[in-house]
């Protein structure tokens, strides 16, 4: 089980939107926008349980705690970066630093951070 969860999307040499997720496990999320996003500053709100459940099943599927992050090829220059990192219950904490400029990277982890802010930007409790 999580007990915190963080997404952060970086600067890029651009009008990349920057700002950072962090979740908890009673379901708080604690929003930072820095720039280039409507919401800028802190904002916070609660998901439900069963949204609490789903980002924990999330990292349990995809099985973050083991997953190693390689960049597969050559980088195109500029792009952000994805850092996350989830706290779990039993003090361990793992954080993945994934450059969207990797030009060969296989979408797995785009698509594992996509659906950490989909569940915790849509379904506010």
């Amino acid at each position: 089980m999580f007990k915190k969860i963080t997404l952060e999307r970086t600067a890029c040499f651009g009008a990349c939107p920057e700002y950072i997720i962090q979740i908890d496990n009673t379901g708080k999320v604690k929003w930072t926008g820095i720039r280039n996003v409507s919401k800028l500053g802190e904002h916070e709100w609660t998901i439900s349980p069963e949204a609490v459940k789903e980002l924990n099943d999330l990292i349990d599927q995809f099985g973050y705690a083991e997953y190693v992050y390689k960049p597969l090829g050559p980088s195109k220059t500029d792009f952000p970066s994805v850092i996350t990192s989830v706290e779990y219950t039993n003090g361990h904490t793992k954080k993945i630093n994934h450059y969207l400029g990797d030009t060969l990277d296989s979408n797995a982890l785009t698509e594992f951070e996509n659906k950490i802010e989909k569940i915790a930007t849509s379904r506010v409790k």
